[in-house]
């Protein structure tokens, strides 16, 4: 893993590699995660959002495994 130290500590900055943020209009996938309040665990998005748009004024910030990742 890669990583690089910031004030916080240690980030993994491979995650932008892996995943990338949902854009405004695109529809809910199975697999698409949400940012947790924590702001900083991700979740598996619920089945009731799926029929949604992502609307970034509405949801939290969303992201969808990109194809192959490493």
């Amino acid at each position: 893993m890669e990583t690089t130290v910031i004030a916080q500590g240690l980030v993994d900055v491979s995650v932008g590699h892996r995943y990338r943020l949902l854009l405004k209009g695109e529809r809910f996938q199975r697999g698409d995660q949400c940012l947790n309040d924590d702001c900083e665990t991700w979740s598996d998005v619920s089945t009731i959002v799926l029929r949604c748009d992502y609307n970034p004024a509405v949801f939290v910030p969303h992201r969808r495994p990109t194809p192959n990742a490493k």
